[in-house]
């Protein structure tokens, strides 16, 4: 079955942050390499494609997430709190 998805997107439901990396796995997913994996990926897509920047949201309680993003270069940008949700940055 499937196990996720993700990648390099411009949500339309939360228009204005620009190009987002994002993923999502089902829990037996977790831990297997695979957010970092989509990570290198969507960041190598957006070089290519010559971006300056992209962006990622994470939840305060997935710390493992943030991890994740933070080996991939991302530093918080802010706290959104409509949203309840850490902004993080890569500069590319």
């Amino acid at each position: 079955g499937l196990i996720g998805f993700g990648g390099l997107n411009d949500d339309p439901f939360d228009p204005g942050y620009g190009p987002e990396v994002a993923y999502f796995f089902a829990r037996e997913a977790w831990g297997k390499g695979f957010a970092g994996e989509v990570v290198a990926a969507s960041l190598g897509e957006a070089r290519r494609l010559g971006l300056q920047a992209v962006r990622a949201f994470v939840h305060p309680d997935n710390a493992a997430s943030r991890r994740v993003l933070e080996r991939g270069g991302f530093v918080v940008e802010k706290w959104i709190p409509e949203m309840s949700r850490w902004l993080l940055r890569v500069a590319l």
